[in-house]
């Protein structure tokens, strides 16, 4: 694992080691990693990495430990595990000291008189943004048409968080592949980046 992040570093590197440890804490199962678990995976992680520091004192050996700081495992695909790095290059972290930074993954929000809670992809609580990760895979049939339940589920899911008083920004791959493109959608949408 280490060689391999410190070949390829970068967004790459990040979302690679994200996926590993959501894997290595919680297999394939959908949903929120056990905390015991992935502090379990997290450390395990971290002593490889000062073991190759002794040897290596890189930059990048450096980087990858700051980033093991963030990671949570929570990334359901790599898709939004390309989107944390990007917010994480953009300053916002999962513990900042200012608020305005602060960026939560798989957030549920109790819904009135529900007993269904439904879940977001990344949610920046200062700002009242909502952001949901397209990969547009669930929304897809094995012929190439988005299941009108599955689009109907989706639109009621954020029907209810807008009527809560969310605001919403759906990103895709291209959002986070070019570089830039998702601060420049976030400032669309009114949040200031530090």
């Amino acid at each position: 694992m280490f060689d391999l992040l410190r070949d390829v570093g970068g967004a790459e590197g990040f979302a690679i080691a994200d996926r590993h440890i959501r894997f290595r804490a919680h297999g394939r199962a959908s949903g929120v990693p056990s905390a015991d678990r992935f502090h379990v995976v997290i450390d395990e992680l971290a002593e490889v990495f000062r073991q190759f520091e002794e040897c290596s004192a890189g930059r990048r050996t450096v980087t990858m430990l700051s980033w093991l700081k963030e990671m949570r495992g929570l990334s359901e695909s790599a898709g939004e595990a390309l989107a944390y790095f990007r917010f994480y290059e953009l300053g916002f972290r999962c513990c900042p000291e200012d608020s305005r930074w602060k960026i939560a993954q798989q957030v549920s929000f109790p819904l009135p008189g529900e007993s269904y809670r439904p879940r977001v992809d990344f949610f920046l609580e200062h700002w009242g943004l909502i952001v949901e990760f397209d990969g547009w895979a669930k929304y897809q049939d094995p012929n190439g048409s988005v299941p009108p339940e599955v689009y109907r589920k989706e639109k009621r899911r954020e029907e209810q968080l807008r009527r809560m008083g969310y605001r919403f920004l759906r990103i895709e791959w291209r959002d986070v592949i070019v570089p830039g493109r998702l601060a420049s959608l976030l400032r669309q949408v009114g949040v200031v980046l530090p």
